[in-house]
């Protein structure tokens, strides 16, 4: 009797163990049944993000992806993509409406709406709420009352236009041939910077190579930190035409106060960005000198000290 209780005891040991293989060891199987999300990031057309308030939605465009008239962060839109396709959750935390309160996941009561769309259809649509730990959130499917800890933070799904924003919109995509800055104020000369057969030539005479190829590039570089809300309170302190292999393009220069935010508007595009201080700085031409005997005056102490 003993020995028939002690067999019948370890087949259910090891069921429990086959079970637990299953679920848990990572097979094929088990990997299908875990996923979260079931769309394949190539077939969303446009995906929307609330928190509530305000909501931001990103649409696929020929060129990457837009918000709007504004062209969004490409790599980071489909980077969310992939790690939503990706998410597993073997197993809800809590499948009770009142769990979908207490954890904000709720149609009403949420901390992120996302709905993912091919076209017209919806093929992902869930809510996120509140974390258990680092770079964890509870979700919910809009289709399902259970509630999963997966790999996402609301972070990292923004509802800020800032946050998705294409910081190189103002790029160009090669050096300029030309740039010509024309300063706000009177008693500040037009400063001509253009790259002809025998070099570039500064205000019509010939420039330190470096400092102009350096400065020109300023502006295939060039990233903004996001869109200017009190640029109509700026005072416009230049202006920057540039001649470039796609056309031209002309950029102003704005400031709010002597110590405030600097813009930077393309003429072509509607609103302002904010940039960095130096970035502004640098495009003003504050800290270049075009000129030759400064190259030759350089090379000199190199020479002297031997550096």
């Amino acid at each position: 009797m003993n020995n028939r209780i002690g067999l019948l005891a370890g087949l259910a040991a090891l069921q429990l163990v086959v079970i637990g293989i299953f679920w848990f060891g990572g097979g094929e199987n088990a990997a299908e049944r875990t996923v979260f999300l079931e769309f394949s990031p190539g077939e969303v057309s446009s995906l929307t993000i609330s928190d509530g308030d305000d909501e931001v939605i990103l649409s696929r465009s020929d060129s990457g992806w837009d918000m709007g008239d504004l062209p969004a962060d490409a790599a980071k839109v489909d980077d969310l993509l992939d790690k939503m396709a990706a998410l597993r959750a073997p197993w809800p935390v809590a499948s009770s409406a009142a769990s979908a309160e207490r954890f904000e996941v709720e149609a009403d009561n949420f901390q992120r709406h996302v709905v993912l769309r091919a076209d017209d259809t919806t093929v992902g649509e869930l809510y996120l709420g509140t974390s258990p730990g680092y770079q964890r959130v509870h979700a919910r499917r809009a289709d399902s009352d259970e509630v999963f800890s997966v790999g996402l933070s609301n972070f990292e799904i923004s509802v800020g236009t800032d946050a998705w924003l294409d910081k190189s919109l103002l790029a160009l995509s090669e050096a300029p041939s030309r740039i010509a800055l024309a300063f706000a104020a009177d008693d500040a000369p037009e400063q001509v910077l253009e790259r002809t057969d025998s070099g570039w030539r500064h205000n019509g005479d010939p420039a330190n190579e470096t400092a102009a190829t350096t400065y020109a590039n300023r502006f295939v570089s060039l990233q903004v930190l996001g869109q200017a809300d009190a640029a109509a309170e700026a005072a416009p302190l230049a202006t920057v035409q540039l001649i470039h292999a796609d056309g031209e393009q002309t950029l102003n220069i704005s400031r709010v106060g002597d110590d405030g935010d600097y813009f930077v508007e393309d003429a072509a595009r509607a609103g302002a960005f904010r940039v960095a201080a130096y970035i502004a700085e640098q495009l003003l031409m504050t800290d270049v000198d075009f000129s030759v005997e400064a190259a030759a005056d350089v090379e000199t102490t190199q020479d002297v000290t031997g550096e």
